[in-house]
């Protein structure tokens, strides 16, 4: 087994691949392309809780598909959701 030490430049030849040491998540184009179950969408979305992310499908913010007798949450619509302008709250003190 190859450790991190060994993974140089200068130590492999210049046409082997070397795949990187963590996975940081599937392609930007995979999560579009799928369907997310209610659970995965709020870890997705920093962990909110169900009512929050019912109400972000009731307000037509994230977009949903019946499937049988499950809710699928469409992965274009997270990180749409993910990707919007941020939005300024003035709180008073």
């Amino acid at each position: 087994m190859t450790t991190v030490s060994q993974r140089t430049r200068s130590s492999v030849p210049s046409d082997t691949v070397i795949p990187p040491l963590y996975h940081a998540g599937p392609a930007p184009s995979e999560i579009e392309n799928r369907l997310y179950s209610v659970n995965d969408a709020r870890r997705m979305l920093g962990g909110v809780g169900r009512t929050t992310l019912y109400k972000l499908l009731t307000t037509g913010q994230i977009e949903g598909v019946k499937i049988g007798g499950s809710l699928k949450i469409k992965g274009s619509s997270i990180r749409a959701c993910i990707e919007a302008p941020p939005v300024r709250i003035n709180v008073a003190l």
